[in-house]
């Protein structure tokens, strides 16, 4: 498909959103750059970043007029960050890049393609994730083949997204509208899955086809422990009590916030419930052996309860 040419918003924005990200940014935008479906446009969202991030930002949008580099005048925490460069989309279809991602040249093309061989009511087109290190070398892979989120009723792509943990959810094509209904990434270190339990809620899910979408591995990347989320999510604030077990309370809100009816509803609730319970028992565990350290009040590492390993889940 040809480049947008008559000043109309392209079918797609996508949004990079990045803070320091030198290192990987210009072979993130490079791959999105040499995709096979052309009529986008790119916004990345530099978050204020003090290394060579901005210089390579602008460099992409003074050579390819697709790009177009938004410099904010601080750091506003990666959740704003990705929230801004969706609320200020005018395309009717979006999708998020981070600043390590590596997409396949046919991502777009196949996402498209699996959109419009299904029914209307699809709202995003999901990709499988591979693992990558450092020097693109695939050092793993999520087992997501047999993944099913296409079904009649929210309730049931709800399970499926809840039990098996589809967050990647959050980086296909999706429709732009259902994004901002869904209340884009949010500010807490709880919310992970909410986006991808809303945007379930609220339609079908499919598949792309392929493994064409890598996640990098790296030491800088957010993630792994209380402190890079905290200073990725929202770097205003760098203590939170009970961070992570506010998971639950916010998926029963995003259920309640869809208005399915009051059938569909309860079944929703009692997914999200029986989904839940057991990982979110695991959070509560782990938030609490560390309240005193999350609200300052020591500064040595409290362990996890044992069977609470992975309560500080990175996305």
């Amino acid at each position: 498909m040809s480049a947008h040419t008559d000043g109309a918003a392209p079918p797609l924005t996508i949004g990079v959103p990045v803070y320091n990200g030198e290192d990987y940014l210009d072979h993130a935008l490079a791959s999105i750059a040499r995709q096979t479906f052309t009529d986008f446009r790119v916004v990345v969202g530099d978050n204020a970043s003090t290394d060579a991030t901005p210089d390579i930002a602008s460099s992409w949008a003074a050579r390819d007029d697709r790009f177009v580099h938004v410099r904010h005048a601080e750091n506003i925490g990666g959740a704003r960050n990705a929230d801004y460069l969706l609320d200020r989309s005018e395309s009717p279809w979006f999708k998020w890049a981070y600043y390590d991602d590596v997409l396949a040249p046919e991502l777009l093309e196949r996402s498209f393609e699996a959109i419009g061989q299904s029914p209307p009511d699809t709202v995003l087109a999901c990709p499988r994730v591979l693992l990558v290190d450092p020097d693109d070398q695939v050092v793993g892979e999520h087992a997501d083949g047999d993944l099913h989120m296409d079904q009649d009723l929210p309730h049931e792509r709800l399970r499926v997204v809840l039990s098996r943990v589809v967050g990647q959810v959050q980086f296909g094509v999706m429709r732009t509208a259902v994004g901002r209904q869904a209340g884009g990434v949010g500010v807490s270190l709880g919310s992970e899955m909410v986006l991808p339990a809303s945007i379930a809620l609220r339609g079908r899910i499919v598949m792309v086809p392929g493994q064409l979408f890598s996640v990098r591995v790296h030491p800088a990347r957010h993630g792994g422990d209380r402190a890079s989320e905290l200073a990725w999510v929202d770097p205003s604030r760098p203590r939170v009590a009970f961070p992570y077990s506010r998971s639950v309370p916010l998926l029963l809100r995003a259920v309640l916030r869809a208005r399915l009816g009051s059938a569909e509803t309860t079944r929703c609730l009692l997914t999200t419930v029986r989904c839940e319970a057991r990982p979110g028992l695991r959070a509560l565990a782990g938030d609490v052996v560390r309240l005193p350290r999350d609200l300052g009040l020591v500064g040595r590492r409290h362990p996890l309860p044992a069977g609470a390993a992975g309560a500080d889940g990175a996305p």
